[in-house]
This record gives structure tokens, sequence and C-alpha cells, in this order.
């Protein structure tokens, strides 16, 4: 939504875009119902490394610890650790949801539509930066990863979708002036037919015996 970081999200977006192929998502650096759909099935894709550790069975469509991992994972091609107390974090979590299940018998469906608020502490958390502390945390989602960057890649995303545009455009002008070129061509061809039929009308008028007279 609008409380996240743009930073953060454009670089969720262009990894997933250009690395996951989610084609269609748009590099707006707003966290909308698309971007979440997208995380959704990239975690779905890599539920044993994003959600199982949490104890979900399904996605959540935030982006947060594992999340983050994989993301990092597959884009420095290396393993990143989790830090003890990221560790220490998800097993209270998944510990948490165990209990609660438990207790009150419930589902992990149950359990996200009667407590969305424990789903949504695990999200892309909105910026708490200070304004001097914006450029140094920048590369927090990906790792080496910095904002000139991510401005760049969102610059060359936009320039690809006004060349798609613009090559759409023309596709669009080509097919009109083919299809006026057809009809001139039929006109043309309409209209020297017409005028040789007038012309043999004419020849057969000029060489038409006339009629007898009987008085």
């Amino acid at each position: 939504g609008e409380d996240n970081n743009p930073v953060e999200v454009l670089k969720l977006q262009v990894f997933l875009k250009n690395l996951e192929g989610f084609e269609g998502l748009g590099i707006t650096g707003f966290f909308d119902q698309t971007t979440f759909d997208a995380v959704s099935e990239f975690q779905t894709k890599y539920e044993e490394d994003v959600l199982t550790p949490w104890g979900h069975d399904g996605p959540t469509g935030y982006v947060y610890i594992t999340t983050k991992k994989k993301v990092n994972e597959i884009y420095c091609q290396r393993p990143f650790p989790l830090t003890s107390g990221q560790e220490t974090e998800i097993d209270e979590f998944r510990a948490f949801l165990e209990s609660l299940a438990e207790e009150q018998q419930l589902t992990p469906e149950e359990i996200e539509t009667q407590f969305p608020e424990i789903f949504e502490e695990i999200g892309m958390a909105p910026s708490s930066q200070t304004p001097g502390e914006e450029e140094e945390n920048a590369a927090s989602l990906i790792a080496g990863v910095n904002l000139a960057d991510i401005q760049m890649l969102a610059e060359l995303e936009q320039q690809k979708e006004s060349e798609k545009a613009v090559s759409n455009n023309r596709e669009k002008l080509l097919a009109a002036l083919n299809f006026v070129a057809d009809n001139k061509l039929v006109a043309v061809l309409v209209a020297l037919a017409v005028f040789f039929f007038f012309s043999l009308l004419m020849i057969w008028k000029k060489t038409k015996p006339e009629n007898p007279t009987y008085f």
C-alpha cells in the first residue's frame, strides 16, 4: 500500500518481473493488488523455504524474513543464513500458531480469517527510516542493489513500455494505411470498370444501325 517504502517495492517488482517471469507486473513502486498476487504466487512456488518455517500452508502475500531470504538467494545465487534473532522469531510464531490451533481447534485458514492482524505483521513493513537513513538502507530487500540501480531499471522498464506502446501504435497506423490503400485500389478498379462500361455503351450506340421506317 501507500505506507510501503517505494524503493523496496521497486526492487521487489523488478525482481518478480525480470527473474520470476511476472510480465504483467508494473514497475511502479506501489504495493498494489497485482504485486500482492505476484508475491503470493512466488511464496507458493517456494513454499517449503518461505511458508513452512512459519507454520503456514498457504501464501500471505506479504514480504518478510523468509520471503526476503529467498529473493536474495535467487538474485545473488548464494545462501543467506538467518540470524539467531530471526530464527527465534520464526520459531516463536510457529509455536504460537500451533498453540492457537490446538487451544481453539482452528484450521490455518480459520486462524488467518479470524486473526488477520497476525499475518499483516509478516509483511513489507512501512518505512520507518529517518531522511538520513534512506540511502544507507536502500538495499535491505535485495543485497548489493542500490537506489541508483533500481531507478535505472525502473527507467528501462518505463522505456520498454513506451517503446511497446509506440510499436503498437505504429502497427495500428500501418494497418489503417493498408486498409485505406486496399480501399483505394478497389475504388480505382470500380471506376475503371464503370469507365469501360460506358465507353463500350457509347461505341455500341454509334455502331447500332438506325431503325427502318415504313412510311
